[in-house]
């Protein structure tokens, strides 16, 4: 009878990480990027749903032992290994983003991997790994002010239409008296189910922790 092979999540990750780096997603940084978020994005799902938070957490842990051997390596190779990584975690931040956006029902794996890419650069940006690395930390900077930049745009667009809602239910004036309590009308103008839906979620829109100062 045939044994399972148990495979741990850091040897699970380590493995699309050799392919990776061997372009087996697409001969361009670009293509490889988008293609090889795609396929991680999906080895997360299944991280989170089999093993949790601690798990998934560990999986983008391997994105630090990445870049720490890119720093290190040879000059000759260290700039495009560095760029081929932060590209990877930007194509990835783009894949979790698509996927909250258009699959509500996945918006937990979405928010999960966009938390913890939010804490890792920001462990690049204020932990001693990367100290000596002005180019690295440059990188998670650029990415960690663009990925808050559309979170906050994203939170002001739900905004103005929150605003719209309340507005159109104002001008409609309230609903029949006799309608009021199955309408769920409390006052205002607003519908109460329609203010539910139109709050903003906060689970991705908190931007960059506060210890974190962009100048």
């Amino acid at each position: 009878m045939h044994t399972p092979v148990q495979v741990t999540v850091v040897e699970y990750v380590s493995e699309f990480f050799r392919k990776y780096k061997s372009r087996a997603y697409g001969k361009s940084i670009s293509v490889n990027a988008k293609g090889g978020a795609d396929a991680l994005m999906g080895m997360l799902k299944l991280v989170l749903s089999k093993g949790g938070r601690d798990e998934l957490r560990i999986a983008l842990h391997c994105f630090k032992a990445q870049l720490t051997a890119a720093t290190n390596s040879t000059p000759a190779v260290r700039t495009q290994q560095v760029e081929e990584l932060f590209a990877l975690l930007s194509s990835l931040v783009d894949a979790a983003e698509r996927l909250r956006q258009f699959s509500p029902v996945k918006e937990t794996i979405s928010c999960a991997v966009l938390e913890e890419v939010r804490w890792r650069l920001f462990r690049v940006l204020a932990g001693d790994g990367f100290s000596e690395a002005a180019d690295v930390r440059r990188r998670a900077l650029d990415l960690a002010f663009l990925s808050h930049m559309r979170e906050q745009a994203e939170l002001l667009q739900q905004q103005q239409r929150h605003k719209q809602l309340v507005a159109g239910g104002a001008a409609a004036g309230p609903p029949a008296a006799g309608n009021a309590a199955a309408a769920g009308y409390t006052g205002g103008g607003v519908v109460a189910g329609q203010a539910r839906r139109a709050r903003p979620r906060g689970c991705c829109s908190a931007g960059l922790p506060a210890s974190l100062v962009l100048t």
